[in-house]
Parts: structure tokens; sequence; C-alpha cells
């Protein structure tokens, strides 16, 4: 199953049974395996995908307690 507006580099190989998810970029050489869903650019597991955003959520928050702590320094 490919997803639409999906990226594919130079000699990709896709499974049979391979879930590429929308807007997906896969790198050259890379090897989509059957059953395991990919999302991103570039193409990654899932659920790394959605790990790295909610930490990219987290960034503004993060940036706000480094400046607070920038600030108490003497």
């Amino acid at each position: 199953m490919i997803g639409g507006q999906v990226g594919f580099g130079e000699k990709v190989r896709v499974e049979p049974g391979a879930i590429i998810g929308s807007g997906a970029g896969i790198l050259s050489n890379k090897i989509v395996r059957a059953g395991e869903p990919v999302w991103g650019t570039p193409a990654r597991p899932l659920r790394r995908y959605l790990r790295d955003l909610a930490e990219v959520s987290r960034l503004t928050s993060l940036r706000d307690q480094v400046a607070a702590l920038r600030e108490r320094q003497p």
C-alpha cells in the first residue's frame, strides 16, 4: 500500500505487503519490508516517526527551560 505523494530514490526495493505513508520519501538503495509501516522524509518505521514527531513538539518547552536556566546564572 502506497500513500499519495510518496517519492522514491533510485534502486528502491518495495516488498509485497509494504505500507508506505503519504508524503514519505524513500531514499536510494533502501528496502521497504513487507508489513512494516514507514512514514516521513526520510522514511522510517512508523513508531520511530511518531516518537520523533512527539520530541519535536516538546522543543518549545525545552527552549523555554534553557532560557530560564540561563537567566538564573550569575
